[in-house]
């Protein structure tokens, strides 16, 4: 089964608008209680990609080789998990004083992540193996970090290999990663170790026997005046719901064409209306069928909501971390919209423990 998230996702906790009142901090103190003892280790099951399994295995790669960007998926607190998915159940109830007031990154963190105790610890637990911590989430469910694959052996207890698997060659950790015990109660583990990648939805395909009416020349197309006649949104259109006002978010993991948004507008008669793009970290450039994705999704958000803001938040892959994940984080802990529109795909069983932490906690989805 594939788990997806697809179109348009709502961020109910990370949201634009402050919901006032009492906004506490997280715990002054810390949740690791007990010492640091590297020889004492906890398995984080579930976090080596099932594809390996049918790879071959090439041996590992260099201890040098650099590994940037990795995401360390942080915990909170049961009392602080509690309140949240109690938080979360009263934004979504109309009865409630606290219906649809979201919290801002900020407030979630102080609330609901980790404490400036657990951040300096595993800061120093980080620095004693090598890394450098490139950045804390607003949220404070998310540690970014970046060092080698030597350091990561290192610290983690796995190496990383080289498999051909269906005739690619990927990078991947061999065995499930290990951290001591002490720091069990604040980590959830590592997003991934690896670079199977998620994928794109999008397909190609030649329809012989279709024969829609919208044309231009000898060339059949669906035109966003067709989407609207298929999914009745005239009459959202003609009351005036077109999208003023609103904004939405595109993940991406490759930059666009901006000309070619602007001509597919005009193409399509809808009002001039170029999206913003947004770089997480370095730009990726324009990736291979990446490019047609993320322009894709800019292009049919606007078409839809064709007054709506549409920003497209693009991240470069790095040799064990998705530029999607990157993207996403970023949009969440910047409260870049209060809509995000995801369109890449997982494997349940590649997603693993720490990919499905990642999407549960360091994204504001609220509990298990």
């Amino acid at each position: 089964m594939r788990a997806r998230i697809r179109a348009l996702s709502f961020l109910p906790v990370l949201g634009l608008s402050s919901c006032g009142g009492d906004v506490r901090t997280g715990p002054a103190l810390s949740k690791v209680s007990i010492p640091i003892d590297e020889s004492h280790l906890a398995i984080l099951l579930g976090n080596v990609p099932f594809a390996v399994r049918t790879g071959v295995d090439e041996g590992a790669i260099s201890p040098d080789a650099p590994l940037d960007r990795m995401l360390l998926v942080l915990k909170s607190s049961p009392e602080q998990q509690e309140a949240l998915d109690d938080l979360v159940a009263a934004q979504q109830d109309p009865r409630s004083p606290l219906y649809h007031r979201w919290l801002r990154p900020q407030e979630f963190g102080a609330r609901f992540g980790a404490s400036d105790a657990e951040l300096a610890q595993l800061t120093a637990w980080l620095a004693t193996h090598g890394f450098s911590v490139d950045n804390v989430a607003a949220g404070r469910r998310l540690m970014i970090f970046s060092g080698t694959a030597g350091e990561v052996r290192d610290a983690f207890h796995t190496g990383l290999h080289r498999y051909c698997v269906d005739g690619l060659e990927h990078v991947a950790n061999a065995e499930d990663p290990q951290i001591p015990v002490a720091l069990g109660e604040v980590v959830e583990g590592v997003v991934s170790l690896h670079d199977f990648r998620r994928q794109s939805e999008m397909r190609t395909r030649r329809l012989l026997d279709a024969e829609p009416e919208y044309s231009a020349g000898s060339t059949h197309y669906l035109y966003p005046a067709d989407f609207a006649a298929i999914y009745d949104l005239n009459p959202l259109y003609s009351a005036g719901m077109a999208g003023a006002g609103s904004e939405i978010a595109i993940a991406g993991r490759s930059n666009i064409n901006l000309s070619d948004v602007d001509t597919f507008r005009s193409i399509a008669g809808l009002e001039a209306n170029t999206p913003t793009v947004i770089l997480d970290g370095a730009d990726p450039g324009l990736v291979a069928n990446d490019q047609q994705e993320s322009t894709l999704d800019v292009e049919w958000s606007g078409a839809v909501a064709p007054a709506a803001a549409v920003t497209l938040v693009s991240a470069a892959s790095t040799a064990t971390t998705d530029g999607v994940d990157l993207a996403a984080q970023h949009i969440v802990n910047h409260a870049t919209a209060p809509v995000m529109s995801v369109s890449y795909g997982s494997c349940e069983q590649e997603t693993g423990r720490g990919g499905a932490g990642f999407l549960q906690r360091a994204l504001g989805a609220g509990g298990e």
